[in-house]
């Protein structure tokens, strides 16, 4: 089929099928027992009571859990912490790596996993799971992830992210989707930071619940461990062409050398990306591309063909990027500033959950206007698909 026979085929498509294509759907995980089967282990976890929501999907939530769909929003946001705000026992029996954590004495199944060292599947009473981030550890210890809890910045900026990187999967008409984000946890407890002179820093502690899923796991190195659920190169690659037209790279954390190291996680099927972390707005893209246990080069600054962000579309770098800071690392870019000073503020008393809110759609509207000013046009996108 030539370019020409491709338009017209096209053409002919969307007159008979006047529905726009949507990015895939991904559908949660229901059945503990596959999490079990591939080695994960029960639990019981005890009830935060200092806990609230900052952020709430509701839309979300009641698409994946029927018996939510007749309750109120705060009805909504209620069952959320009930059921999100857990936290391991050997994570509420210490007082060393977090200020003391106040629980009720009721407790919540759940299923650990492999590889999730702070983070656990709850099984939902009435139906369906959340797998959360930041619910404790096995074996709390002060090292950087090893004291099993997340910065409350860090779950909002990995909340903030999810959606964005949705809109652009949907925009693109992509074959992937996100792990959804359900909400954002404020325990009401902090996070203790031992500093190398003695001196103790506390960060308000969160949580991020998301849709459950089944961690792709392939071979790694020995020494990297935490890394399992990374993509294979193929996959990888595919997701970060798609993400750099608009400004966006997995490659984030791992930026420092002469190589850019793709760090794109996901489900078991491929097809859903999951964990936000690693990912960075920048201005442009300069250096050869490899996966990040790979040695091949994916990405060749040489060829023509190499991907740089569509003006038309690319995220607003004075608003993803790390104008605040001058540094390109994730850990320090605009959304990550941000996140961490509304955390901050909350637990100062002089910010509300609705400034959380305020704060999504502060970061999203932009390129909302920008995607929706610039759609995929059907016959662009088959014809892409077909020459590739």
């Amino acid at each position: 089929m030539n370019i020409k026979e491709c338009l017209l085929f096209t053409l002919l498509f969307s007159l008979l099928f006047s529905l726009p294509m949507q990015a895939a759907q991904f559908v949660p995980l229901k059945d503990a027992a596959i999490l079990v089967e591939a080695g994960g282990k029960k639990e019981y976890f005890d009830q935060v009571t200092s806990a609230s929501s900052v952020i709430v999907d509701e839309d979300l939530i009641k698409q994946d859990f029927p018996q939510t769909r007749k309750l109120s929003s705060g009805q909504i946001k209620s069952w959320f912490v009930k059921n999100a705000a857990v936290i391991s026992r050997q994570q509420s029996s210490q007082d060393v790596v977090n200020s003391p954590i106040p629980t009720s004495g009721e407790t919540q199944e759940i299923v650990r996993p492999n590889e999730y060292r702070r983070g656990a599947v709850i099984i939902v009473p009435g139906g369906g799971m959340l797998d959360v981030k930041g619910s404790g550890s096995v074996n709390p210890d002060p090292g950087e992830y090893g004291n099993g809890l997340l910065p409350l910045g860090d779950a909002i900026r990995e909340f903030i992210y999810e959606k964005l990187v949705k809109k652009i999967f949907a925009h693109s008409q992509a074959d992937f989707s996100t792990v959804g984000c359900y909400g954002v946890i404020d325990y009401g407890f902090k996070i203790k930071i031992h500093g190398g002179n003695g001196e103790i820093t506390y960060i308000p502690a969160g949580l991020v619940a998301r849709q459950a899923h089944q961690r792709y796991y392939g071979p790694r190195p020995t020494d990297h461990r935490g890394w399992a659920s990374v993509l294979p190169a193929e996959t990888a690659v595919a997701v970060e062409k798609i993400l750099r037209a608009y400004g966006i790279t997995s490659a984030g954390a791992n930026r420092d050398g002469d190589v850019d190291l793709l760090n794109v996680q996901g489900d078991i099927g491929k097809k859903a990306i999951v964990d936000f972390g690693a990912f960075l707005a920048v201005q442009d893209f300069e250096k050869p591309v490899r996966h990040i246990y790979g040695q091949d080069i994916l990405l060749d600054p040489n060829s023509p063909q190499f991907p740089q962000p569509n003006p038309k579309i690319r995220v607003p770098f004075d608003v993803w990027g790390y104008t605040a800071t001058g540094k390109a690392d994730p850990a320090y870019d605009n959304p990550s500033i941000y996140s961490n000073q509304l955390a901050e503020d909350l637990h100062r008393g002089v910010a509300q959950p609705e400034h959380a809110y305020l704060h999504l759609k502060t970061m999203l509207s932009m390129i909302q206007s920008r995607l929706a000013e610039n759609p995929i046009r059907p016959a662009k996108l088959m014809c892409n698909r077909l020459f590739q």
